[in-house]
């Protein structure tokens, strides 16, 4: 029982599977990890960085997420236009938009070149704002030529600071070239704005990063035991008259190379970012798994032969190719059973046929040029054959003569 087939071919997809599970959450972690957009880990803001990290105010969803957008928005409720009656339907239309999105979050942004502020509380001064909004977290983020150039973060009571120009982290310019935004985000948030939303979606990052790294460790632990299991079931698998095998080889190699080229597309698409995070470990994990059974197949398969060359054979142009071959061989055989006025008859037929397709192809084409190659092709080589098994008739005849 130890050494059937059946036990070992289990080993070989649980093993397999263990493998593009690890090899997947591996890669989606650290994608999500890194990327900006999915960013679990501490923020550059705080120096007890963390893989996982707990609060959200301190990861680098707020920081990249929810700062860049806020930056934007709120900078673009007092960003400079020329003409001032567009400037005034856009500026109101924008701010009706920001207090749908960030309904829970208090701020005032101020520009200094116009003198401008706007704010969707009752303070219009950065010192009526610190002074009676006290949040769990509060920002004050200073904008010189387009950039962020400072930001200070108060969370709890904890003071944070970041004199470092950080606008490249966020991915996005200010509307405004000089100014500053106050912001205060409440401890109790309510509704379902963009704030709530990232929440939601930090929670979520990380309760799937945390789960990713117990599925990584527990198929490593798996993988490694079934590796040993297999190794020592002595059965051979897929051996030369296996059906399987055979099966195998009747699939074309170019098949299995498209479909390779499909899965490494796939498997590169989910590594950029282009997936969340679940969809984008499912992808992962069914091209790790994919490439790992075309290269057992191709194993086996070059095992199987003695040359090892032959093993190309199973591409479909080398079966078109015997395929054209033997087609032409079985032709000779039979035209070489048919008298030689019939064959030049047959051939007559078939030269004049290709020969009005061609014209017919090319008079609509409107290219004459095609018309004359065609002629010249088909007559050609019709009148060539002829002469060819005449001087060849002609041949036999002078030595009938002789004799």
């Amino acid at each position: 029982m130890r050494n059937s087939k059946g036990l070992k071919f289990s080993y070989l997809v649980v093993l397999f599977v263990c493998i593009a599970t690890f090899f997947s959450g591996m890669i989606t972690s650290v994608m999500s990890k890194s990327s900006g957009s999915m960013g679990t880990i501490t923020s550059y803001m705080h120096d007890d960085k963390k893989l996982i990290e707990s609060d959200f105010y301190k990861s680098r969803y707020f920081d990249v997420d929810y700062l860049s957008h806020l930056i934007y928005w709120t900078t673009s409720s007092v960003m400079d236009e020329v003409e001032k009656n567009s400037f005034d339907i856009e500026r109101d239309e924008i701010r009706e938009q920001i207090g749908d999105v960030i309904s829970n979050t208090k701020y005032l942004v101020i520009n200094d070149d116009t003198k401008e502020y706007y704010s969707n509380t009752d303070y219009n001064t950065p010192k009526a704002f610190e002074d009676n909004l006290k949040g769990q977290c509060d920002l004050i983020i200073k904008i010189k030529d387009y950039r962020v150039v400072n930001y200070t973060k108060n969370l709890e009571g904890k003071i944070y600071k970041n004199n470092i120009d950080i606008t490249n982290r966020l991915s996005r310019r200010s509307e405004i070239k000089d100014g500053e935004i106050y912001v205060s985000i409440p401890k109790n948030i309510d509704g379902e704005d963009y704030l709530n939303h990232l929440k939601s979606s930090f929670v979520n990052t990380g309760n799937l990063l945390k789960i990713m790294i117990i599925v990584e460790s527990s198929s490593l632990i798996l993988g490694i035991v079934v590796m040993i299991l297999y190794k020592r079931n002595r059965s051979y698998l897929f051996d030369n008259d296996s059906i399987w095998l055979k099966l195998s080889k009747l699939v074309p190699l170019e098949f299995y190379g498209f479909t390779l080229f499909l899965s490494i597309v796939l498997l590169t698409e989910s590594i950029d970012g282009n997936y969340d995070l679940l969809d984008g470990f499912i992808w992962t994990f069914l091209s790790i798994g994919y490439m790992l059974t075309v290269a057992y197949i191709f194993n086996r398969q070059i095992n199987s032969y003695g040359n090892k060359l032959d093993f190309f054979k199973t591409t479909f142009v080398y079966r078109v190719y015997k395929l054209i071959t033997k087609l032409y061989k079985k032709t000779l055989q039979l035209t070489r059973s048919i008298t030689l006025a019939k064959r030049i008859i047959i051939l007559a037929i078939v030269c004049i046929v290709a020969n009005v397709f061609m014209m017919i192809f090319a008079i609509n084409d409107y290219n004459i040029l095609i018309a004359m190659i065609a002629s010249v092709v088909t007559i050609g080589g019709f009148a060539y054959y002829v002469l060819k098994k005449l001087s060849y008739l002609s041949y036999i005849m002078d030595g009938t003569q002789r004799i």
